[in-house]
């Protein structure tokens, strides 16, 4: 991704992953990389140096390192050290189905790609993982990649704190645990918000920096984990574990299912059945 004192290592999906590292490498960048476009997504971490990223929908984004942006598949960008300085980067391209989880369930913002980290420690360490991942040539390899990206991803939405949230009103907790007892009706999110008295934007901010996720996304994630538990405990058909989760509709279950787990329900049924 840059010219000067690069190291990097890329990587072609051996099959379909719901979640693929690309390529990874380290890099020294003195110069301004100008009018790019990526055809997978990317993390770039800036270790060392301040500098700037322009992005086609966030606009022009002063950074100080420690700190992370996301790139986007397609969407021209550009970036670089402040004029006559350097920085210290590490990167990771990545693909699969459960980057579009990623954005709509808010753990990465194209709106809010750039993320001033206050610990430096856990996504580096984080990165070290998916090098270690992606020079490892077995099957765990690609699997170890891929957790340790969905880790990264979490890691960094729980450091995006917002510039401002109010103090009153429930904590993030009360508003889990209810939402958790309401997880298979049919939620209204903006009406849940105003039953809290905040906005469906302070609902989510308030989610996404105690949990990493969108409220929308943890009710998805209760759904499934239970849509798993039904499947592997009840002899229950397909479309009744889709409508006892909430899902009135069985081949949008078995889409989002697929989606997030990389198999259907059914091919999840067969590996995980308990006899």
């Amino acid at each position: 991704m840059a010219e000067l004192k690069s190291v990097g290592i890329y990587r072609t999906a051996r099959q379909p992953a719901p979640l693929s590292v690309l390529g990874y490498g380290t890099h020294t960048i003195t110069t301004w990389l100008a009018d790019r476009r990526l055809d997978s997504h990317a993390a770039v971490l800036v270790q060392e140096g301040a500098g700037m990223l322009l992005s086609a929908r966030a606009g022009r984004l002063e950074l100080t390192a420690p700190a992370l942006f996301w790139l986007f598949p397609g969407e021209q960008h550009a970036y670089g050290p402040a004029p006559g300085t350097a920085w210290q980067e590490r990167w990771v391209l990545f693909g699969g189905s459960l980057c579009s989880y990623f954005v709509d369930g808010g753990l990465i913002d194209p709106a809010r790609p750039l993320v001033a980290l206050s610990e430096l420690t856990p996504v580096a360490s984080l990165f070290g993982a998916i090098h270690s991942a992606i020079v490892d040539e077995t099957p765990l390899g690609p699997a170890a990649g891929g957790v340790a990206l969905h880790r990264l991803a979490v890691e960094v939405a729980r450091q995006q704190r917002p510039a401002a949230v109010p103090a009153d009103g429930p904590d993030a907790d009360v508003l889990a645990a209810t939402l958790r007892a309401r997880a298979f009706e049919p939620i209204d999110f903006a009406a849940f918000a105003d039953e809290f008295g905040m906005s469906p934007a302070t609902l989510r901010r308030r989610f996404v920096s105690r949990f990493g996720v969108a409220p929308k996304a943890m009710q998805l994630d209760i759904r499934l984990d239970r849509a798993k538990a039904l499947l592997a405990a009840s002899d229950d058909s397909i479309e009744q574990i889709a409508e006892r989760v909430g899902f009135t509709d069985s081949y949008y279950f078995s889409r989002v299912f697929r989606l997030r787990e990389g198999r259907s329900p059914s091919e999840f049924r067969l590996r995980n059945r308990r006899r």
